[in-house]
């Protein structure tokens, strides 16, 4: 089972119940990425998220570059792979764990929601409620990052 006591600190479920948590978390799948080793690559297709329980995960840019490129590292706490469960499109970006350590995951599939929504939908209108929020923000600060870099170089094309 998993430690609920370490989820409940995790953003995405901080204004749940102990009873959602519960009917989120009762029959959820936990993995571990060793090392290095790499969770799905940019353009496959999806329909689990994952929420990062220990450990740090990178997310790099594949397709369309040289080397990949790494985008941010990610540390406990964070959620991937979130629009798998809405939209099932090819993976955005490739993940893997960190060099320097393994990654515990929980691991939330489309079907798995859908079978919670039978017993729970409360739980499961907060969660994906919660999701598209912490979405909206992350939308929000790529937009404000463009408009900066964007900035930049116009700056630097004067």
């Amino acid at each position: 089972m998993i430690d609920l006591e370490k989820v409940k600190n995790i953003e995405l479920f901080e204004n749940f119940t102990q009873q959602e948590l519960e009917s989120l978390f009762e029959k959820a799948h936990e993995m571990e990425l060793r090392e290095g080793e790499i969770l799905f690559h940019e353009g496959e297709i999806g329909t689990e998220m994952y929420i990062v329980t220990s450990g740090e995960i990178e997310i790099y840019k594949e397709l369309g570059v040289d080397e990949p490129k790494l985008l941010v590292s990610l540390p406990e706490g964070a959620f991937i792979g979130e629009m798998s469960l809405i939209d099932m499109s090819p993976r955005s970006a490739m993940i893997k764990a960190s060099e320097n350590n393994a990654v515990d995951m929980v691991v939330f599939s489309r079907d798995y929601i859908e079978s919670v929504a039978l017993n729970d939908i409360n739980a499961v209108c907060k969660f994906m409620h919660n999701i598209i929020k912490i979405s909206a923000g992350r939308s929000r600060m790529t937009t404000e990052r463009l408009i900066s870099s964007r900035q930049t170089l116009e700056n630097i094309n004067e």
